[in-house]
């Protein structure tokens, strides 16, 4: 204000003619003694030694000057605006002849309508417009359409506090986190000589294996924990670590080489034929009695479950398959690495050995939306129920790969902005980022972002750099805001396996890249759900 600490605006109308600032006075008004008092409908007597009308020059003085220290241009349309200011008086008439605090003109009291508001406003301009030409011989300029809208903004725009994204990822993250009821009832079949535990992606089936693991440790079996991915056997093995679990984790491979002492060759069988075949025929030497296991846990069983690894697995556990102790986690959504039929065959086959089934349906890993977004894009079943509600699913499409990079660069950007740390981040791509058909081929990345590390297996936690993987490396882990990039296709079957797992990592949040051509393919995609 310009002479007072504090000073308030009743209403303040902005219209063609410039700005109209009104003091409504409620109630009884008078003046006495030289004090000015105004009696509400209570009552209550407010006594100043200022009238309305002085009140209301002021404000509008002030408001003014406001403006033009805010928009720092005494030139700017509105600064030079017709700036005027009236008294409402709806319950009493002011009827005062020739007082020095009283302006007829610009007054309106209870003899006046509603219906007489158009021309009392412009009465009000047309007073003070005289006035102001004949001290300064200016009137003031009429207001545009875009500076009226720039002036309600200045004066009250829009806004909306809303959660920083940071915030609404962990709120998520804690309703996930619980354990359901069909968990707890896996739980307390784990003394079971053999089980089978299915479910899709985000059903928990990682955590459960790992909870087996420790409740057998601790009643003194020999435990194995066996998978296929690197990636989840160097989590679990840490977490175990961390705990001082004494239990052994590996992948398959990993084990069989530690076991026969062969290296990784070029053959592209190695891993397939060579390796297993070598197991298999030395498997008396390589596996005696004593140095097999009191149980298995596999976990991404779908991944193992071909006719040369399950005879490997045979001769590990004491009993083998058919009398031994084991536990297999499978969700046969996720085989990209084997054949749907020989999958079914084996299942079918080891649940002739009296193994325990039972089947995981609430997903404790996505949010509704995620798994929602995952069910229209590849058209495979997801858990039937949903614990946590969450962020909408971003589809980013572009047109060459240069906008990819960038929009991909634009959005971790903000999410860094919006509180997301750096190592709950995690970029997933069908290529390696060292492929010239990712988007982030020989990329430069712009500091503030910082790195991104290809295929890191070890510093999981750390908030130096954003992490990226091939989607068949990260498969049977998660995080909490998948990045998803360089989508070529919708509808072929690999590509729908591959877009399944590769969804399904986000716990909290999911953005998808892919080129805007394939923007049909993704729409029949939305279409044949509602015909499964």
């Amino acid at each position: 204000h310009v002479d007072k600490i504090f000073g308030e605006i009743d209403f303040v109308v902005i219209a063609d003619e410039g700005v109209l600032c009104i003091e409504v006075k409620g109630g009884v008004v008078k003046r006495s003694g030289g004090k000015w008092h105004f009696i509400n409908r209570y009552g209550k007597d407010s006594t100043k030694d200022e009238g309305p009308y002085a009140q209301a020059q002021g404000n509008e003085q002030s408001l003014r000057q406001y403006l033009v220290n805010r928009l720092k241009n005494k030139q700017d349309p509105i600064c030079r605006c017709a700036y005027a200011c009236c008294v409402m008086t709806p319950d009493c008439v002011i009827d005062v002849d020739n007082d020095i605090e009283i302006i007829p003109e610009i007054t309106f009291d209870k003899r006046n309508t509603k219906d007489d508001l158009p021309k009392f406003f412009e009465n009000s301009f047309k007073y003070w417009k005289g006035k102001t030409m004949e001290k300064r011989n200016f009137s003031g300029r009429h207001l545009q359409d875009e500076d009226k809208e720039r002036l309600v903004n200045i004066l009250r725009g829009d806004f909306a506090f809303v959660p920083a994204m940071s915030l609404a990822l962990k709120r998520t993250d804690v309703m996930l986190a619980s354990l359901t009821d069909e968990q707890y009832i896996i739980m307390q079949g784990f003394h079971s000589k053999r089980m089978l535990v299915s479910g899709p992606a985000g059903t928990g089936k990682t955590m459960l294996a790992m909870d087996q693991c420790r409740k057998l440790n601790a009643e003194g079996y020999k435990v194995l924990y066996l998978c296929y991915n690197k990636l989840i056997a160097n989590y679990v093995r840490k977490n175990f670590e961390l705990e001082k679990q004494n239990i052994e984790v590996s992948t398959l491979h990993s084990f069989l080489m530690k076991k026969t002492g062969e290296n990784e060759t070029a053959d592209a069988n190695f891993f397939t034929e060579v390796l297993p075949n070598k197991f298999i025929d030395g498997i008396d030497d390589y596996m005696p009695d004593d140095e097999k296991y009191d149980v298995l846990v596999i976990d991404e069983g779908q991944d193992l479950m071909n006719t040369v690894s399950v005879l490997c697995l045979e001769g590990m556990v004491k009993g083998g398959l058919s009398k031994g102790r084991w536990t297999i986690y499978y969700d046969k959504n996720q085989n990209i690495f084997g054949k749907y039929e020989e999958l079914q065959d084996i299942y079918d086959e080891l649940e002739d050995y009296g193994a325990s089934c039972y089947e995981l349906s609430v997903n404790c890993r996505n949010t509704k939306q995620i798994a929602t977004g995952n069910w229209y894009t590849t058209n495979i079943t997801q858990a039937s129920i949903m614990k946590a509600d969450g962020e909408v699913v971003g589809y980013h499409k572009y047109d060459s790969k240069n906008t990819e990079k960038n929009e991909v660069l634009k959005l971790i950007r903000r999410l860094l902005s919006e509180g997301i740390s750096r190592n709950d981040i995690v970029i997933l791509s069908p290529y390696r980022m060292d492929n010239e058909n990712s988007c982030l081929y020989n990329a430069s990345i712009p500091s503030d972002i910082g790195e991104i590390r290809l295929n890191e297996f070890n510093k999981l936690d750390s908030d130096e750099f954003i992490r990226f993987y091939t989607v068949k490396a990260f498969k049977g882990l998660e995080a909490r805001v998948i990045l998803y990039i360089d989508i070529e296709g919708f509808e072929e079957d690999d590509e729908r396996l591959l877009n399944y797992v590769a969804m399904s990592r986000a716990r909290t949040l999911l953005e998808v890249f892919y080129k805007a051509d394939l923007e049909e393919e993704r729409q029949r995609m939305m279409m044949n759900t509602y015909n499964l």
